[in-house]
């Protein structure tokens, strides 16, 4: 969204404000997600990832480990690279 595509009375508030109006309309979304359904498409998709973490469980890192290793400010996702956190390899981070 670019500047011009927020209207001006939402881009005056300040920016505390207008992250907390985002949060509620994020909590919102949640809220109501039962009105989204996964597409085939999508659902296909998480059902080829739940196979191959089945068939390779020791591929990749944890998301938990990922996390932890996150918490100290010494990686950084190469983002372009990331498709599955679930089975996420060192390949998939860089350090600082």
């Amino acid at each position: 969204m670019s500047r011009s595509s927020l209207p001006p009375q939402l881009r005056q508030l300040p920016v505390s404000e207008r992250i907390d109006l985002v949060e509620r309309i994020w909590d919102s979304i949640v809220e109501d997600q039962s009105q989204f359904e996964l597409t085939d498409a999508q659902k296909a998709e998480l059902d080829r990832r739940l196979a191959a973490d089945k068939e390779s469980p020791d591929r990749g890192r944890s998301f938990n480990d990922v996390k932890r290793g996150l918490a100290g400010d010494k990686w950084r996702f190469k983002s372009s690279s990331i498709q599955n956190l679930k089975t996420i390899s060192p390949a998939h981070i860089t350090a600082y």
